[in-house]
């Protein structure tokens, strides 16, 4: 396939192979840009009587997660077939999945495994408020970007076809050893079962062994179903036990006893790096932490340790004391009252569709994406635009209610 094209790609290189496929390295001369392409493997489409309905959902699926935008997800570019060969263009990423990591022996320090798992946190927090479920968070779909231990998550809406590594074309391919539950039961899934399949990512990393393990599949199904953990202190004494309850969290059978947000874990994390005063937080992982709930305060941003920092903790209280005290003489009279803080809004949703899909969305004059696609709006009334090349445009204007979520169909009429 060297030299050759895919769609308007030029393939240039093999970057891997997996259950799915191959990745290839190309080139995309329209905006001069190199791309991963991934290709589907043909026997998930072999079945001739349902492969336009296969083909049709597996593209659907890869549009929906294309318009995750988020600074901790693979963008998805397109997707399209090229004489037979189903594939998905995605952004180009230069770095190292997890999974090499671990099997080149790589020894990651607590600190950077903890932002790590934050980030991957951060993003899927981010695709689960859009309603997009990974379904098949392991290792190999992690990616860490240069020396800065930037992560980048692969493969968002891809496993949902397919089933996240347990059948293709009738036959077991991989392991399930980092799947929930709930998954290998076939029950329904939510963000919580990604959360309970990084969680097995975590314990790996700060263990070196795997929570759920057994020689053959049907033992680890049966673990991962049945058993409790060892607690990862209790694996490698080098962990700290704080970890204990947090992965235990993770990692319950029952979906209702885990961490229920993306958020919830990553305060779960941060609460361990507060009570570690020789733990710092590098520079490249600010931004996200500060994303995902409060701010750092000074002590992190500039991590000092040990003795230095409890002084300064000591020193800066006395001194905050003695500054209150001074300005409660001086304004005694005049108590000083906080302005209420405001409540959080509540946003809606409208789940716009179109016949035919790929119509652009404009949400008061803004492009917002093409259908199929659920939007996050503020509450109140929005102008709403449809439009499609070959095809009428419709407007209507429309009023979104908090935590509402609004149907909208439309069928677009032929010019």
């Amino acid at each position: 396939m060297i030299g050759k094209t895919l769609g308007r790609y030029k393939i240039t290189e093999i970057l891997g192979k997996g259950a799915m496929g191959v990745v290839y390295k190309g080139h995309d001369p329209k905006i001069d840009r190199q791309v991963a392409l991934k290709t589907i493997r043909s026997e998930i489409f072999e079945d001739e009587s349902n492969r336009e309905e296969l083909l049709g959902r597996f593209q659907r699926e890869a549009q929906i997660a294309g318009r995750l935008s988020h600074s901790h997800i693979v963008g998805i570019y397109d997707v399209g077939e090229d004489d037979g060969v189903t594939y998905i263009a995605m952004e180009y990423i230069d770095g190292r999945s997890l999974d090499k990591i671990i099997k080149d022996g790589v020894k990651l320090s607590i600190d950077q495994i903890v932002f790590i798992t934050i980030q991957v946190c951060d993003a899927l927090n981010y695709a689960h408020r859009h309603r997009i479920i990974h379904r098949d968070i392991k290792p190999a779909n992690i990616i860490i970007v240069g020396d800065e231990n930037k992560v980048k998550v692969a493969d968002f809406g891809i496993a949902k076809l397919i089933d996240a590594d347990m059948t293709i074309g009738k036959r077991l391919i991989g392991t399930p050893y980092y799947m929930s539950p709930e998954q290998i039961k076939g029950d329904k899934c939510d963000g919580r079962s990604d959360l309970f399949s990084l969680g097995i990512v975590l314990y790996e990393l700060l263990t070196g062994k795997k929570p759920f393990s057994g020689e053959d599949i049907s033992t680890i199904i049966h673990n991962i179903i049945n058993q409790t953990p060892l607690p990862p202190s209790k694996v490698n004494s080098n962990v700290p036990h704080e970890f204990n309850n947090v992965l235990l969290k993770a990692l319950a059978k029952d979906p209702g006893d885990r961490h229920q947000t993306g958020y919830e874990f990553i305060n779960a994390l941060r609460a361990i790096l507060k009570e570690d005063v020789s733990a710092t937080i590098p520079d490249g992982y600010l931004e996200t932490i500060q994303n995902a709930g409060a701010r750092i305060g000074l002590l992190e941003k500039i991590g000092l340790k040990g003795k230095f920092r409890k002084l300064l903790i000591a020193t800066v209280g006395v001194l905050l004391v003695i500054m209150t005290y001074s300005l409660w003489l001086k304004k005694r009279e005049k108590p000083i009252i906080s302005p209420p803080t405001p409540p959080p809004v509540s946003m809606g949703y409208i789940n716009a569709k179109s016949d035919p899909i790929s119509a652009n969305i404009f949400i008061d004059g803004h492009n917002r994406g093409m259908t199929p696609y659920l939007i996050e709006v503020s509450p109140g009334r929005h102008e709403v635009k449809l439009t499609k090349e070959g095809y009428l445009s419709w407007e209507a204007s429309i009023e979104v209610k908090e935590n509402e979520t609004l149907n909208l169909f439309q069928t677009m009429k032929s010019r």
